[in-house]
């Protein structure tokens, strides 16, 4: 499934796991490295994943943990002595997810004796902070936010409705409405319109309110036009760009 598919799914996971074990610590673990390489597609895919759950954590109720630095030599290759097929690690593989994990776990069940240690930042001691892909960087702009990892985020309540709309419809639509806030009132000031429209045609809105053309980039790379069929698709983006033409064209921000 598309990125955003396992963003809002973990979101969900950790609000779950909030509501029934409320007096839980929640440890949260990025994605680990698969593939030989940085350029791997899933690799790829997962550092896109990565980017966006960190901000589900809040350093108190919900950890993060990462220690990928520990896992990938200097240039980003997975070692195959501790991941021989680059997907499962063996012994040694956890031996240091475990040497990595034990001071959470101690702090956890210590009922307060021992204080929880601060989440955990991988440092990467290779070339360059983050990868520097253009599927990955160039328009890593989302709208996704924790709102401190646990209270609902408009934006991803919205994409998750989006999504069973898809289901709902069994992945195929005859029109498809992109854009920004003026799109998304199709809902709102436009309801009779669409309402209208919607008597003769299958209709998915995903105008959302304060987007950018980088916004729509980002949501368009990252699978916000896959999982469906569409007949045709309406655009209308631009009007919250206040950037230079050249900035707009190269998706970067101000």
């Amino acid at each position: 499934e598309p990125p955003t598919d396992a963003i809002l799914g973990i979101r969900e996971i950790l609000r779950t796991i909030v509501a029934k074990q409320p007096k839980a610590t929640v440890v949260l673990h990025p994605i680990f490295p698969r593939g030989l390489r940085p350029d791997d597609p899933t690799r790829l895919r997962n550092d896109v994943v990565n980017k966006e759950i960190v901000k589900f954590t809040d350093g108190k109720r919900v950890l993060w943990c990462d220690f990928t630095d520990q896992i990938l030599t200097f240039d980003g290759i997975l070692s195959r002595d501790l991941f021989p097929d680059l997907l499962h690690p063996i012994t040694a593989g956890y031996e240091i997810w475990y040497a990595a994990i034990k001071p959470y776990i101690d702090a956890a069940l210590s009922n307060g004796a021992i204080p929880m240690p601060a989440s955990r930042f991988a440092k990467f001691p290779r070339k360059g902070a983050f990868y520097t892909d253009e599927q990955v960087t160039t328009f890593g702009v989302s709208r996704i936010s924790a709102n401190d990892g646990l209270k609902p985020a408009w934006w991803t309540d919205r994409l998750l409705q989006k999504r069973n709309e898809i289901a709902d419809a069994k992945g195929e639509f005859d029109l498809v409405f992109f854009g920004d806030s003026i799109t998304h009132n199709w809902e709102n000031a436009g309801a009779e319109s669409l309402a209208e429209l919607r008597k003769t045609y299958s209709v998915l809105d995903i105008g959302y309110g304060g987007d950018r053309t980088q916004h729509l980039v980002w949501r368009g790379e990252n699978g916000e036009l896959d999982g469906y069929k569409a007949k045709g698709v309406m655009l209308m983006i631009g009007t919250n760009n206040n950037e230079t033409p050249a900035e707009i064209a190269a998706g970067d921000e101000p």
